[in-house]
């Protein structure tokens, strides 16, 4: 009687934890080099201020008021609402209304990084509320 060994055609339970280990090891790196990376953090925040600022201003067209939005290193509010800033940037400390109209005086918010060097700014021009970001 001939005895045949059965060819192995799968892999081993360890054979597929290594491999698992290594695609995690490879996707944590990735994903912690990109929270670290300091235009996704910087447009990131810009999103979610856009996000803070289009309901603020249904709000005060809803309301018929206006509105003061305070800027400061850390957060940024309004009534009552508080936007928390990623601890890798800062806004400039500055204030501006947003009228119920949606009018907005032209100017702009500088945004720093940690060493107080600026990356980016919000433009206020000439329109009704609408502003530009620009990177540096």
């Amino acid at each position: 009687m001939e005895l045949k060994l059965l060819s192995k055609k799968s892999f081993s339970m360890i054979e597929i934890m290594v491999v698992l280990l290594v695609i995690s090891s490879i996707s944590i790196v990735t994903l912690q080099k990109r929270e670290n990376n300091q235009d996704f953090i910087l447009d990131r925040t810009v999103k979610e201020y856009e996000s803070f600022y289009d309901s603020i201003k249904m709000k005060n067209f809803l309301s018929d008021q206006d509105t003061y939005i305070r800027f400061s290193n850390s957060k940024i509010e309004c009534d009552g609402r508080t936007l928390i800033l990623n601890k890798n940037i800062k806004f400039q400390t500055k204030e501006i209304i947003l009228h119920s109209n949606g009018y907005v005086a032209p100017t702009s918010v500088e945004i720093y990084d940690l060493n107080n060097k600026i990356i980016g700014r919000l433009i206020y021009s000439l329109g009704f509320g609408v502003f530009r970001f620009e990177k540096n």
